[in-house]
């Protein structure tokens, strides 16, 4: 960081000073005693010098040595210690550790002495932590059997722990020893007589043994401590059982190659109990120890078949099942929140052991069993017969022992079947679900495997019938599915297909009638045959060999990654996703056509084998044929709507007929093309009948299905078009793949090859800097000097603006005849200043910058750095808080009481009220101004000023990439986490006068797609027609005119994809509210308003969740979780594109992760990321994404006009805003809920005037904060046309309505932007209009004011009779005589006026305009126009304008209105005794079996939705809980013991059990809170009557203020 670079140069500055002086001499090596001098009041004696030690530890080694005399040797260990303590390794150069050890090892044998025995230790145990090359020595001088006897015969409690914690410091480094000396066992032995704290340090060091186990046997030493590690498996704290499931694990990765050690270990339940753990609803323990307890499992399987079968009898096999279904990484509707799988490579490993639960295939078994790709199932090829001898080799034993546990567990299932059985039912459905979704191909041939080794084991009529029985139309399709390649970028597939061929292959042999049928129907035959055309010829093979041959040459000019050449993250070097990788990248060669890798070729020679042997002769199906003839009529449906319908329900009937059309049938017919043809009316004539052809088209189809179609009709035709989707979509993916570690690798990128995995990956990588240089541009070289000699390190979120802070005063020539004005060339200079700039000689010539000598150098570029030259992402915050913004401690008060009136009234528009009340500081100008340099790269700028590092430098690697490959996509094959390897150019240049900036680049803080804009929406929607069309249909428009993702469709969105993704589009509209889509293609209002029709129409409903692609969604996931790829703006154009225009496609979870990570920039989009790795238990020393805040300090009294004038003050929009009251102590995450909280009240108050209210009194006759009356959500009152905006006459501060409207869009945005919780009950209409933009009719009116809908719609009904009889030629005085409700029309004495507030006209001189059966029609427009259109347009603009000032509107449109609900404002939850006891936390002694805590359970489960909401207000400060509930809550909801004031300190009763358990000395004693950490501070009450009394007091009594408890 810059502060602590500057604060080390004058350390630095100041140290030479002092050595000037004399002080920095041998005696004070580190200049500390130098500072401390400086520093003054005696500091320096804190520090003893080197000279000074040296001659006191030469007395006190004298006096250690003075055998008999225990008081001198008793007053030299205590000085020892005290020398120890406060001394540093510099200080201590000149202990001779050869001295002071064997006289301290002695000491501590001096059992008459048991001080000295203590304080021999504890130096002992100073020495090995502060000086650890100390450490061999101690344990060469004995040291270790006299720790572990301390701990193996317990006198002294007090020594036993000191001789624990020195075992802690050894087995750092020296594990080996202490296992061989007994320390293993001398920690475990007596573990119960320590306290939990030293607990954790005996486990911590057994861990530490285990890490360095030695490669031969080491059972005699561990086996004693098995079945202690076992039992701590079932320990109460998390810590333990972590330590304790480490140690079983490296013990069984130790004893892999051993069966009989494998067995030993599982001897003593260790099996039974982390099963226990990892099953679902179990005690919830880490994630890395739950990654931990797989893989433990996973080993004892794979080489034990006692394990294995085991695992199979106590159900493992329906507990991977649970784990599964409720996984977050596949992305599915019922994921779990709770689920202990949060990652891709925990996923991988449960699959494994899925896998590990089955023996191998073994080449004796018979069948197609030779045949069978052993490498890609990651299974060891069998072994040549000519090797028959015994192999000493570790390697070759685990094999030979790994085959025979299998043959071993083949016995037993073919002994009993029944274990089979069950593994099939658990398990086939959900590997198959995991292999279809977006997994990594490491993954996916885990899951293959298992599925090859459970076809091939299970005998053909295990997989005919009963429970474990085969689905041929599921696994068909499934097949069918892996069968096909459409990606040529991703080659490893080929290893996917090759194992996809061999199940074809297995179930042809084993129920070739019952199978051939149903690969014919789903498509399977189809994509052989595909595979079969694209065999190979001799010439092909050659070019790949000759090309294979360059890119090999290439690759070793440099040191380099080539393109290609990586293998993907997460895969392990002797895994079998490793195996496939490396076979995948050794066919790699820099042609164009992906035909030239072996996995392709090996993939068509097993397709064609298959064909010749299996399906030689295949015809088109029964079902294919008929879906043929009935796609014809759909294409030409005709303009008779109800004839139409008919002619699509036909298709319908004919898709699902019989078994049904498979997809594949439903594709190759051009079912899909049909449909999006009678959906968009193609054949309807294009003119401007065509909107209201379309709409009584799609009605009379909705009506149709809800008449004549079976209930499940519409699910199904849904269903099979998503399977289609999930077959042909194609879309591009962009992933961070790391750099695999292999011999020669260098350290850095060792250290890195974790790699890109996911967020954590991500973000660890982002903490190292780029090697860049800066050179001057060809182009333009005057004014300028060349910077090309030296390389400087950045990180690579800073952005180019940083560097020209850092680079303009270094090559600016201020005399250059074409220098530019240096405005602000000062403060950059300063900038500059404080960095060193190191001299340019013995750097390499600055005009040789070829790009072969480059790559060559790179190697020698690492002497040639400058350390100093760092520009960090923290000068861009630090210059972001110089742009006339307030520092990050600073708190700034807001006094309501200074031009309240004026700020309230500042605006009489919308426009204006959107305006700072501020005028820009001269920074913020400043930064406004276009920049004094542009930067490019080669290929690509040159690049805005916000543009980071990253995003340049992936930019150019891409356009290298795509130059070199020559074909779309080939970004998605490279590295980005490959991109620090290397160092990289930039050019610069001066910015070209009177020539605009370029535009930013697409990144996390803005889409990367194209959306349609919103003057052709407008368009559209003036075309279509009447309001009713427009608000029941509106959603759909996209996809009737044909612009579904925008002009331009998004990469991998084919025409087929297209055609599929509109139809969903217009089916999500038609089934998600079908009566309206009914009702308008119906005159007859008394018909479609019965209960009958409205019973129909519901039939035709379908959920939201129905429309779910489990495939993209999973794709969406994968790809969000790519922090690189995030921050590199590398996010393919569909992510954001289809969740717009398609967003029924995405689970709520993911769509609301895609609008953090792209709506309010990369700062925040990574500080979510990161709080999640926290939440899930990842490393939390990383530091990205930060943010800076904006305090302020506000009236409790005055909320309203406080925050007027705080959302008017631009840093609020940017920072991180936190709020704090006048004369209270809260501060934080807590104060700033309560404010939203109060705000979201007074929002809604009737003094504004603002809002449609029901209760009929007088705004006079109610108290200024009272709330309005609006059991349907707020939505705005109705403004006259041209009628000015005035202030209520109680309305606090002069606010006026349409600044009311524009302070809560931007309330509403800030909400979103700081993830902080609203309590404004805004109506889904309200967010409908305001931030979708959609239309509202009449039905809409019915939503805000049942009422007054009701009544309009009885209106409107007799204004249509009335309209027909007209059109029918009926005499005048029969449609004049139309009733509503028996009475005449001008008996209802209606005039143009707004129903209950006549001084609001709906036309000029409407109050003098009396209602009739003429204009009754015109009435109830302008009475729904008033309501719901122009009456309230000027309000939403206004609440538009605010948000606009936050975000943009368009982002929320991943969101219906109900999920916008959940987003803003949280969600309620019904508590059980079960959810809070997984989701809160009970502490500092408090256990879930506590009496207070059962009783807390007890009424709280009893609370009701208000008394729910007053205490989370209470404890967290906001009403609600954050979308997920409990479980989502962040921080987590903790409960801790509250010591009773009348218990003076004690910590038991007088019955001996503890306070925490109850006490009648708390009963007088109130709950208190910390909101900002969600902590509930709960006395120990004696009985559930005085809790539920109390804490019911407090909840009520204690939310008006923050003070200390």
């Amino acid at each position: 960081e810059e502060e602590e670079e500057e604060e080390e140069e004058d350390i630095d500055d100041e140290e030479g000073d002092e050595d000037e002086e004399g002080a920095g001499d041998e005696d004070d090596p580190t200049g500390l005693q130098a500072l401390l001098r400086r520093l003054g009041g005696g500091l320096e004696d804190l520090l003893p010098s080197a000279g000074h030690v040296s001659g006191k530890l030469k007395q006190i080694l004298v006096g250690l040595k003075a055998e008999g005399d225990d008081i001198r040797q008793i007053a030299a260990l205590n000085e020892l210690c005290e020398v120890l303590v406060i001394s540093s390794e510099e200080s201590l150069i000149t202990l001779s550790v050869d001295s002071f050890v064997p006289v301290l090892v002695n000491l501590m044998q001096a059992e008459h002495n048991p001080d000295a025995m203590l304080l021999a230790a504890r130096a002992l145990t100073s020495m090995a932590d502060i000086l650890p090359n100390s450490r061999g020595a101690i344990i060469h001088h004995g040291a270790l059997p006299a720790f572990c006897s301390r701990l193996l015969t317990i006198e002294y409690i007090d020594l036993a722990e000191q001789s624990l914690q020195a075992l802690e410091k050894l087995s750092q480094d020296h594990g080996g020893s202490c296992l061989r000396e007994g320390g293993m066992m001398a920690c475990l032995s007596y573990l119960d007589f320590f306290s939990l704290g030293m607990q954790r340090v005996a486990l911590q060091t057994a861990a530490n043994i285990c890490r360095q186990l030695p490669a031969s046997d080491c059972w005699d030493q561990l086996s004693d401590s098995v079945p202690v590690l076992t039992n701590l498996l079932m320990h109460d704290d998390s810590r333990l059982v972590e330590s304790a499931c480490t140690c079983l694990t490296l013990m069984a990765s130790n004893f892999s190659a051993r069966p009989q050690r494998l067995q030993a270990m599982c001897a003593h339940g260790l099996i039974p109990n982390a099963t226990r753990l990892i099953s679902p609803g179990a005690s919830q323990v880490g994630p890395s120890t739950y990654h931990g307890l797989i893989r433990l499992i996973s080993t004892c399987c794979r080489g034990s078949a006692d394990v294995a079968e085991e695992l199979l009898r106590n159900g493992m096999a329906a507990t991977l099942k649970a784990v599964l279904a409720g996984c977050k990484v596949l992305a599915t509707s019922t994921a779990s929140p709770a689920s202990p799988v949060v990652s891709a490579d925990q996923l991988l490993e449960v699959t494994t052991l899925a896998n590990q639960l089955l023996p191998a295939i073994r080449l004796e078994s018979g069948g197609c069993v030779k045949n069978a790709p052993f490498a890609a199932l990651g299974i060891a090829p069998p072994p040549p017969s000519t090797s028959r001898r015994k192999s000493t080799d570790p390697v070759d034993a685990a094999a030979q022992a790994t085959a025979a546990a299998g043959v071993a567990l083949e016995t037993v299932l073919r002994d009993e079947p029944k274990l089979l059985v069950e593994y099939g039912a658990n398990l086939v459905a959900s590997l198959m679900q995991v292999t279809t979704s977006s997994v990594g191909t490491n993954v996916k041939l885990q899951c293959l495997s298992a599925l090859a080794k459970f076809m091939h084991h299970a005998p053909p009529e295990m997989l005919a019938e009963g429970d474990a029985a085969l689905n041929p139309g599921q696994i068909a399709s499934f097949l069918a599915g892996l069968a096909s390649v459409r990606d040529s970028v991703m080659k490893e597939k080929y290893n996917v297909v090759e194992v996809a061929l061999y199940l074809i292959e297995s179930l042809m042999h084993k129920l070739p009638e019952t199978f051939r049928r149903a690969f014919c129907k789903e498509g399977t035959v189809h994509a052989v045959e595909t595979l079969c055309a694209q065999r190979f010829d001799p010439e092909t093979t050659a070019g790949a060999a000759a090309a294979k041959k360059n890119a090999t040459d290439a690759a070793n000019t440099g040191n380099t990654t080539p393109r290609d050449q990586v293998v993907p993250s997460g895969v392990g070097s002797g895994s079998a996703a490793s195996i496939v990788a490396r076979m995948a990248l050794a066919g790699a060669g820099s042609g164009k056509k992906p035909s030239e890798t072996p996995q392709r070729r090996a993939a068509v020679e097993r397709a064609v084998a298959l064909r010749a042997a299996h399906f030689a002769s295949v015809s088109e199906t029964e079902a294919e044929s008929r879906l043929r003839t009935a796609c014809g009529p759909l294409r030409t449906a005709g303009e008779d709507s109800v004839a139409a319908a008919n002619i699509a329900v036909d298709f319908v009937a004919a898709l699902l007929e019989g078994d049904g059309a498979s997809t594949f049938e439903l594709l190759e017919c051009g079912g899909v093309e049909a449909l999006r043809a009678f959906f968009t009316g193609v054949d309807l004539p294009q003119d401007e009948t065509w909107s209201a052809a379309v709409a009584a088209r799609l009605s009379s189809f909705t009506h149709a299905a809800a008449e004549k179609m079976p209930a499940n009709a519409m699910g199904a035709l849904v269903e099979r078009l998503l399977d289609a989707l999930a077959v042909t979509e194609s879309l591009p993916m962009r992933l961070s793949a790391s750099k695999t570690p292999t011999t020669g690798a260098t350290p850095s990128a060792s250290r890195n090859a974790g790699g890109a995995n996911g967020a954590e990956d991500g973000l660890s990588v982002l903490a190292r800097p780029f090697k860049l240089r800066l050179s001057r541009s060809a182009e333009n070289r005057e004014g300028l000097r060349d910077y090309n000699s030296n390389i400087i390190l950045v990180e690579p979120l800073a952005t180019l603006h940083a560097i020209e802070d850092f680079l303009y005063p270094r090559v600016h020539k201020p005399g250059g005849a074409a220098a530019t004005p240096d405005a602000g060339a000062s403060g950059s200079g300063d900038a500059g200043a404080r960095r060193s700039t190191r001299k340019s000689s013995g750097l390499k010539d600055p005009d040789g910058d070829e790009k072969e000598k480059e790559e060559e150098d790179e190697e020698d570029e690492d002497d040639d750095i400058d350390e100093d030259e760092m520009i960090a992402e923290a000068e861009e915050m630090e210059d972001e808080d110089d742009d006339g913004m307030p520092h990050a401690d600073a708190v700034e008060d807001v006094d309501p009481s200074r031009n309240a009136g004026a700020d309230a009234s500042a605006s009489a528009s919308a426009a204006e009220a959107s305006r700072p009340s501020a005028p820009p500081s001269a920074a913020a100008v400043a930064a406004d101004a276009p920049p004094r340099l542009l930067f490019s790269a080669s290929g690509a700028g040159p690049f805005h000023p916000t543009t980071s590092v990253l995003q340049a430098v992936y930019a150019a690697a891409l356009a290298a990439a795509d130059a070199e490959a020559g074909e779309e996509g080939a970004g998605a094959r490279m590295s980005v986490a490959s991109l620090w390897e290397r160092t990289h150019t930039l050019t610069y240049m001066l910015t070209p006068k009177g020539e605009p900036i370029p535009t930013p680049l697409s990144g996390a803080g803005g889409s990367a797609a194209t959306v349609e804009n919103t003057a052709d929406a407008d368009e559209a929607l003036a075309v279509f027609g009447s309001t009713d069309r427009r608000a029941a249909l509106g959603a759909a428009l996209p996809a009737l005119r044909g612009k579904l993702c925008g002009d331009v469709s998004p990469p991998g969105v084919a025409e087929q994809t297209d055609a599929i993704l509109s139809s969903l589009a217009v089916l999500r509209v038609l089934t998600s509210d079908p009566a309206r889509v009914i009702a308008l293609g119906s005159d007859d209002a008394d018909a479609k308003e019965s209960p009958a029709a409205s019973t129909r129409a519901e039939s035709a409903a379908l959920p939201a969740d129905a429309f779910v692609s489990a495939k993209l969604a999973g794709k969406m996931v994968r790809q969000l979780g790519d922090t690189l790829s995030l921050c590199s703006g590398s996010l393919p154009a569909w992510c954001v594109a289809l969740a717009r225009t398609c967003p029924f496609l995405f689970p709520f979870e993911t769509r609301q992760q895609l609008f953090y990570c792209t709506t309010f920039g990369l700062a925040r989009a990574l500080h979510r990321l990161h709080g999640q790795t926290d939440h899930n238990g990842g490393r939390q020393d990383l530091r990205v994404g930060r943010l800076q805040r904006q305090k302020v300090r506000v009236s409790r009294e005055r909320v309203l006009e406080s925050a007027v004038k705080v959302f008017d003050m631009a840093p609020a929009h940017k920072m991180v805003l936190e709020v704090e009251f006048f004369d209270e102590v809260g501060t934080g995450t807590g104060p700033t809920l309560e404010f939203y909280t109060l705000l979201s009240k007074e929002l809604g108050a009737r003094s504004l005037g603002a809002w449609r209210d029901a209760d009929s009194r007088s705004v006079e006759e109610t108290s200024a904060k009272e709330p309005v009356t609006a059991p349907f959500g707020l939505f705005p009152s109705p403004m006259a046309s041209g009628a000015p905006d005035t202030a209520a006459p109680k309305s606090p501060g002069g606010l006026t309505r349409l600044a009311t409207f524009t302070l809560l869009g931007r309330v509403v945005g800030k909400a979103l932007q700081d993830s902080r919780l609203l309590d404004v009950p805004l109506s889904p209409t309200f967010y409908r209009a305001a931030v979708g933009g959609a239309a509202l009719a009449l039905p809409d009116v019915a939503a805000i004011d049942p009422g007054l809908g009701k009544t309009l719609g009885t209106l409107s009904a007799a204004a249509k009779r009335v309209a027909k009889l007209r059109a029918a030629g009926a005499a005048e005085v029969e449609w004049r005589g139309v009733t509503v409700d028996g009475a005449a029309i001008q008996d209802l004495c209606l005039s143009f006026t707004y129903p209950g507030d006549e001084t609001f006209p709906l036309r000029a001189g409407g109050a003098d305009l009396t209602v009739d059966a003429e204009n009754l029609g015109e009435y109830v427009d302008a009475v729904v126009d008033a309501t719901v259109g122009g009456g309230v347009a000027r309000q939403l603009e206004a609440f538009r304008v605010g948000l606009r000032d936050i975000c943009r509107p368009a982002a929320l449109g991943v969101f219906s209105e109900s999920e916008l609900e959940r987003v803003l404002c949280g969600v309620g939850q019904a508590w059980t005794p079960e959810l809070l006891a997984e989701c809160v936390t009970f502490d500092h002694g408090y256990a879930v079996s506590s009496p207070p805590i059962k009783a807390l359970v007890q009424v709280l489960c009893a609370y009701g939705p208000e008394e729910q909401k007053a205490f989370l207000r209470f404890v967290t400060g906001a009403p609600r809980l954050p979308p997920g509930g409990l479980a989502a809550l962040h921080p987590r909801l903790t409960v801790v013991c509250k010591q009773p004031s009348g218990a003076a300190g004690g910590s038991t009763r007088a019955d001996g059990q503890p306070i925490s358990s109850g006490t009648p000395l708390a009963d007088k004693d109130l709950p208190s809170a910390m909101t900002c950490a969600s902590y509930l501070k709960l006395p120990p009450y004696s009985c559930v009557e005085v809790l539920r009394e109390r804490l019911g007091y407090a909840v009520n009594e204690g939310v008006g203020s923050f003070d200390l408890s």
